[in-house]
């Protein structure tokens, strides 16, 4: 008859640690993906953009193509309320000297327009600067062959680019003189150009929006 096992008192010990250390990494909280960080950020920050209780839509850095399109956004339909805030702080109460804030007016913005307009390619194009030189070319081209653009915009836009990542990034420029050696010699789209194609944009979505 086989004998039953009996634990001595080192293998009760060593039984109890063991099913302690389990306890502790079951109730750990799992390693978030970088893609689900990412897409709860761009979410909280949607969900910021489309609270109507507040006045406070958005920071954006001085100087960028971004601020023309809200200066123009804000020219073009005065019905959004759209006011700029030359004072910006983070969310502790500390300036951003680089910054200005967009504001609206709570209750009477129409902020899912404004919201909406991001996907407008032209717009996105001469403003999301998340887009690589790359990105930019492709979409560029692609604008200038359905005829959203005209021929040749798209070299000057990022002749632009260019500029501006090396004024911002002055360490970088042998970096950006390879991502934009084909333009970096053309006459870069002016401020006024820039602004002309938002302002069609933003017209024509408005139209649609009616």
């Amino acid at each position: 008859m086989t004998e039953k096992y009996k634990p001595n008192p080192d293998d009760e010990k060593k039984m109890e640690d063991l099913l302690n250390q389990a306890k502790g990494i079951i109730g750990q909280p799992a390693e978030q993906d970088p893609l689900d960080v990412a897409r709860a950020k761009r979410e909280e920050a949607k969900e910021r953009l489309l609270d109507e209780t507040s006045d406070f839509l958005t920071n954006i850095e001085r100087g960028t193509n971004l601020e023309l399109y809200y200066r123009t956004l804000a020219e073009e339909i005065p019905e959004l309320a759209i006011s700029i805030d030359e004072m910006t702080e983070d969310i502790e109460g500390r300036p951003l000297p680089d910054s200005i804030a967009i504001k609206t007016a709570p209750y009477k913005t129409d902020r899912m327009f404004i919201d909406d307009l991001k996907d407008n390619l032209v717009i996105s194009l001469l403003t999301n600067d998340d887009h690589t030189a790359e990105d930019k070319e492709l979409l560029g081209y692609k604008l200038e062959k359905i005829a959203l653009l005209p021929k040749g915009t798209t070299a000057f836009f990022l002749a632009k680019d260019y500029r501006d990542k090396i004024k911002k990034y002055p360490d970088l420029k042998d970096v950006f003189d390879k991502r934009y050696g084909k333009y970096k010699t053309l006459e870069p789209l002016s401020d006024e150009e820039i602004k002309k194609f938002l302002r069609k944009e933003i017209r024509e979505e408005y139209k649609r929006k009616l």
